[in-house]
């Protein structure tokens, strides 16, 4: 909480430095398996370990992922729940694609444009509606963006889109 309360209040460029990503979402998947396992939900990885180093701000997308994977591992059911982590470099437009997979309970299309609004969330009083916020901020700080497609009932995808060349601040 207090690292997104930080994240969205504080103005900042990004510290780029070619960086790993396989390496910065197997420390995500670390830090999120305690969880994953107290609830009995199963994560699953496809992480093209051929993958070039990209120029990335490891903290900032560490964080973002972390929002992710927090938020599908929250929408999924106990027991059956399945979270998939996905990455992959896509060498004709140079792009690293990052994807959050959930079988979980979906957003309702009303609420589809409002999930990156600061302090808007259907947690109740679990969340704080800061997590996605923050998560787009960082990705467009990379010039990079993200995108939802979603069917209540069925489950929820997060894809972020990371160019290797991104332009002058």
């Amino acid at each position: 909480l207090t690292m997104n309360m930080l994240a969205y209040s504080k103005p900042r460029r990004p510290t780029l430095e070619l960086t790993n990503v396989p390496h910065v979402l197997n420390e995500c998947l670390e830090l999120v398996k305690h969880a994953a396992a107290d609830k009995k939900v199963t994560l699953l990885t496809e992480i093209s370990t051929t993958q070039p180093p990209i120029p990335i701000d490891a903290d900032g997308i560490h964080q973002a992922v972390l929002n992710l994977l927090g938020n599908a591992i929250d929408a999924v059911p106990a027991n059956r729940g399945v979270v998939t982590l996905k990455a992959e470099y896509i060498a004709v437009s140079q792009t690293t694609i990052i994807e959050v997979q959930d079988n979980g309970v979906g957003i309702p299309e009303q609420d589809l444009q409002r999930i990156f609004v600061p302090f808007f969330s259907t947690k109740g009083q679990k969340g704080t509606g800061l997590g996605l916020a923050v998560t787009r901020k960082i990705v467009e700080e990379h010039s990079g963006k993200i995108e939802v497609i979603s069917k209540v009932g069925q489950g929820t995808t997060f894809r972020i889109s990371l160019p290797m060349n991104p332009p002058a601040p």
